[in-house]
This record gives C-alpha cells, sequence and structure tokens, in this order.
C-alpha cells in the first residue's frame, strides 16, 4: 500500500499544479466517490487547512471504507471551520483517530 499512497500523493499534487479542484474529479470518480465536483471541492479546501499533501492523502484514503465517504469528507471539511487546525490535525495523523473520526463523521 505505501506505493499507492505515494502515487496518490503525487498525483494530488500534480492536480493542484495542473488546475486545481477539475483535475481532482477524475482521481475522486476513480476512488469511488459518488459525487466528484464535491469532492474534489472538500480536498481543495481541507488541502488549504492541512497544509500536508501526505496527510491530506491518508485522510482520503481513511475516508473510503466509511460508510459514505463523500459525507465523510465534507464533514470534515465542515469540521475545520469549527476546530483550530492546530487541535485538529494531531488528531488526524494518528491512524486509529483518524479512522474512527472519519467513521462517525
Amino acid at each position: 500500500m505505501p506505493s499507492r499512497d505515494t502515487t496518490l500523493t503525487d498525483r494530488l499534487t500534480q492536480a493542484f499544479c495542473d488546475s486545481g479542484e477539475k483535475a481532482l474529479e477524475p482521481l475522486a470518480r476513480e476512488l469511488g466517490f459518488a459525487d466528484q465536483r464535491k469532492t474534489a471541492a472538500n480536498i481543495s479546501l481541507l488541502r488549504e487547512v492541512m497544509g500536508d499533501d501526505d496527510l491530506l492523502v491518508l485522510i482520503v484514503l481513511a475516508a473510503l471504507p466509511a460508510a459514505d465517504p463523500d459525507a465523510a469528507l465534507n464533514n470534515l471539511e465542515r469540521l475545520t471551520a469549527t476546530v483550530p487546525a492546530d487541535l485538529l490535525i494531531p488528531v488526524l495523523r494518528e491512524e486509529a483517530s483518524r479512522g474512527h473520526l472519519l467513521t462517525i463523521l
């Protein structure tokens, strides 16, 4: 799985260098998100808050097994408006905490 993570990190980074959200839509489709436009927007907004593409990849991958991956990312993005990044990011860096949070969101 590390190679998939590395590839996804590279692809996310390249998408932002190319054309931002529009370039993320095919990647969101490939990963299995139902609403690719909204997912691309959420990834873009989360990237601004997280400032760490490697962490963002882990977040995206952790959202996939959720009952509703689209809602998990959307609700996480909403959570960033109420919880300061310096409190949220450490939680998201821990694999178990990240998985639990995205499951309940």
